[in-house]
């Protein structure tokens, strides 16, 4: 097929005893193609007799046989009635067997070259799939075809163009350049009614349009009800008036004659102005169509007593969902923005899409790991601000649980995804920067994975019943410090140029480093500490406290933090313990 790393289908062991049963007169009629997030690990695909995990199924729209011992079947993905993304990674074709029914019979797959299928709510998406089968009878080659995916192709376009212009060719012989001189007379051509309204002139049409874009043109000029209607003022008398004024002559027009705003409407004008501006600058504060925020922004959400009808501007207006809160940032975000969640159960999936600028973006659910902040999944997709992610219980079993895809930096601390989903990740970085700190990340393929040239800080995270606790592949990097994830199969899975290392500072792509230690304290108060080596910028840092390699309720804030270290406060309750702390900058 040559998509998307599709390409080396494979006859099922059940597909080569059908194939067979072709060669001697059977006929091989396909029924249907399906596609799947399915990984394949080392599985023999002859003896699949399904998906690994099947997504969809695609009705078959057309099916081409050349009679040289090739078919083609072809087949149309599409996300129209998808609610739920997915990374498509298998194929299969199907066909009817006499004896056994439905079988699989060719199976493709395409893992470490997965392609996102968004759901319908976020965008569109369509692939063609045309699926090549070589048998010596092609000619005894059928499928069963959903007629309302049928198209005509670019050659029976073309045939029956062509033997339309034959047919009126021969019915009417007569072409304009047969006409003889003076043919065209006014009494052949007769009257014509030009319409000045017709939109988008153009130096070629019939007669009738030619007519119609001219007098539209002149309507325009003249500004008059009518094309023909005499107008206000001749071309001539303004270049008099234009050469009077090159001459220092008297002005004999009035400002109003040439379309000057009197005074009156000149102040409306700046009124309106002051209005739009003063409306643009209000929606950038809230964050409700504004271009740009203005200052930093806080919204409130509340699964129990929310609405989104609500501002979202206090607790006592608080959004009914994530996604609400979300929907009123402005694209560029050049100052803090925190959206604060309150507890409960949130059935839906948080998409953070497309943000740009200078500052934050905090979305802040528990300052531990618990199962009081419930979402779907949590995807961070195509954007430059930070974003940091703190206190949430991802619950899905078809989705990776908090993914980071083409993001310039995401945090994520106090989450956890403990659901039995070994097709998918807990936390996934795909071309992104991650940090991941104190995380609780169970029963997956991975715990934590870095895709796609990714880089992750991965800070005291646990989790059992994995895979792998670590996955780095397409020349990606891990950096872990302190008790990682653990897996069934091994702790590690390393690709093609991946790396996973065991450090304190660790130097990324384009400039960016992350610096990490620990510090033990014994009781309330500030701490500071230095960097091991100095940013040229202040970067952003993170701190947690560990007391026995369990996550404690007391509170760590940072006070103070420059390009060579930072101060610590440790709030009430705390008896003594390790603070652990991560830095990310240039």
């Amino acid at each position: 097929m040559g998509t998307n790393g599709f390409g080396n289908m494979v006859f099922t062991q059940e597909g080569l005893n059908l194939l067979a049963k072709a060669e001697t007169g059977t006929q091989l009629q396909f029924t249907r193609v399906a596609v799947g997030d399915g990984y394949l690990n080392g599985q023999d695909e002859t003896k699949f007799t399904a998906l690994i995990e099947q997504i969809m199924s695609l009705n078959i729209s057309s099916i081409v046989v050349s009679g040289q011992g090739a078919a083609t079947v072809g087949a149309v993905l599409s996300n129209a009635s998808l609610a739920t993304g997915f990374y498509w990674r298998e194929i299969g074709l199907f066909a009817q067997d006499p004896q056994l029914g439905e079988i699989l019979f060719g199976y493709d797959n395409s893992t470490g070259h997965e392609i996102f299928v968004p759901p319908a709510s976020q965008s569109s998406f369509t692939a063609p799939l045309n699926i090549g089968v070589y048998v010596s009878n092609a000619s005894n080659v059928t499928a069963v075809i959903d007629q309302s995916l049928v198209f005509a192709t670019l050659t029976q376009v073309s045939t029956a163009q062509a033997a339309a212009e034959a047919y009126t060719d021969a019915k009417f012989p007569v072409q304009a350049s047969g006409l003889g001189a003076g043919s065209a007379t006014d009494i052949v051509i007769g009257n014509r009614t030009g319409d000045p309204t017709l939109a988008t002139p153009a130096s070629t049409g019939t007669l009738t349009q030619l007519f119609g874009w001219i007098m539209g043109r002149i309507k325009a000029i003249t500004g008059k009800t009518n094309w023909y209607d005499a107008p206000d003022i001749t071309l001539a008398s303004l270049n008099a008036h234009k050469s009077r004024h090159a001459t220092g002559g008297a002005d004999a027009l009035a400002p109003s004659d040439i379309g000057a705003a009197t005074s009156a409407q000149g102040a409306e004008a700046d009124s309106t102005a002051t209005t739009v501006t003063a409306h643009l600058a209000k929606s950038a504060i809230q964050g409700v169509h504004g271009i740009a925020t203005t200052a930093n922004l806080t919204y409130y959400v509340n699964a129990s007593t929310g609405n989104n009808v609500n501002s979202g501007l206090t607790s006592g207006t608080a959004l009914a969902t994530i996604g609400a809160a979300i929907a009123k940032l402005p694209i560029v975000i050049n100052h803090v923005v925190t959206i604060n969640v309150a507890a409960g159960i949130y059935n839906e999936t948080v998409s953070i899409t497309g943000f740009t600028g200078s500052g934050l973006i905090c979305l802040y659910g528990d300052t531990v790991v618990s199962t009081n902040y419930q979402v779907t999944a949590i995807i961070c997709q195509d954007t430059v601000v930070p974003v940091t992610i703190r206190g949430f219980d991802a619950i899905t079993t078809s989705l990776h649980g908090i993914q980071a895809n083409h993001c310039k930096l995401v945090a994520c601390q106090y989450c956890q995804c403990v659901g039995s989903t070994m097709g998918y990740y807990g936390f996934l970085s795909y071309d992104s920067t991650s940090i991941i700190s104190n995380c609780l990340l169970s029963n997956k393929q991975g715990a934590i994975a870095a895709l796609g040239c990714a880089t992750i800080s991965s800070q005291s995270n646990s989790g059992t019943g994995n895979n792998y606790g670590l996955i780095a592949q397409d020349a990606s990097t891990i950096g872990k410090n302190g008790v990682q994830p653990s897996g069934s199969l091994a702790a590690e899975n390393l690709g093609s140029g991946a790396t996973i290392v065991t450090q304190n500072a660790q130097i990324l792509s384009g400039g960016y480093k992350i610096q990490s230690g620990s510090f033990a304290a014994t009781a309330v108060g500030s701490f500071s500490v230095t960097f091991p080596t100095a940013f040229t910028a202040v970067p952003v840092v993170e701190a947690t406290y560990f007391t026995n390699g369990n996550t404690a309720t007391v509170p760590v804030s940072i006070t103070a933090k420059s390009i060579t270290g930072a101060t610590f406060y440790i709030g009430s309750g705390y008896t003594g313990g390790t603070i652990e702390w991560g830095a990310i900058g240039s």
